[in-house]
């Protein structure tokens, strides 16, 4: 669907094809090297040795890629505050090939805070997982971005509401690319659910239902799929003042 093209344009990792437009950061112009250094990224699937043990990884991570000024106890200190954060602390020191699949996730995004980035990028972080594993990810992922000040850029597959209440902007995108929704998702996606609401010929949400579900309902996505009204969608939102406040 390209969510993960997208992801990956965003992070410049993208070199085949053709790229245009600007990449910005706090609105100034991406600059390659230093993003590189301030970013972290997490694969759907991970390539890391299952010989090693959940602390091991965690500390081989922040020994290449912290500063060679930070301390062997600052890095010993993130490692313990990661392992406590990501709810790792009974399998720190299981080996990798023993571990759950959800344990293994926050493995992989424990390995990308150990550079101590600011935007971490996950691609479908709860994919493959039960209910209690993607809950227990999000989770963490959502009180890591406000203790430690990360910024998560996330594309996600099908949250269940607990989830995607806890996002603080979506963007929201038609077949091909346009934008139908880009802005904050408000407390229990209240202001996505009052964007929506203002279209012509869109009903109240559903006692009791998925705004994540609802909002694809309303813009006709997937089976049957009406490009008339995507277009439509996509020209009203040009014309919003979400899309205004998203150019800022």
């Amino acid at each position: 669907a390209g969510k993960t093209t997208l992801l990956h344009v965003l992070a410049g990792r993208k070199n085949a094809g053709t790229i245009t437009g600007r990449i910005c950061m706090n609105g100034e112009p991406k600059k390659h090297g230093t993003f590189c250094r301030l970013s972290g990224y997490v694969e759907q699937h991970d390539a890391l040795s299952p010989k090693l043990t959940v602390r091991e990884l965690l500390e081989f991570s922040g020994n290449l890629r912290l500063p060679q000024s930070t301390t062997a106890r600052d890095r010993s200190g993130l490692a313990d505050r990661l392992v406590a954060m990501l709810q790792l602390s009974a399998v720190q020191h299981e080996r990798l090939k023993d571990v759950s699949r959800g344990e293994r996730k926050r493995v992989s995004i424990g390995i990308e805070l150990m550079a101590n980035p600011s935007t971490v990028f996950l691609d479908e972080p709860t994919t493959g997982l039960d209910a209690s594993g993607a809950q227990t990810v999000m989770r963490a992922v959502h009180e890591i971005c406000y203790t430690m000040q990360v910024a998560f850029l996330c594309t996600i597959h099908q949250p269940v509401q607990e989830q995607f209440f806890m996002f603080d902007h979506l963007v929201l995108m038609q077949r091909g690319g346009s934008l139908i929704y880009f802005g904050p998702t408000g407390p229990e996606a209240s202001a996505l659910v009052a964007y929506l609401r203002g279209l012509p010929d869109v009903g109240p949400l559903p006692a009791c239902a998925n705004p994540a579900d609802w909002m694809l309902q309303v813009i006709g996505a997937g089976v049957g799929h009406d490009d008339g009204r995507a277009a439509y969608l996509t020209a009203v939102f040009y014309e919003s003042n979400h899309f205004e406040d998203a150019k800022d």
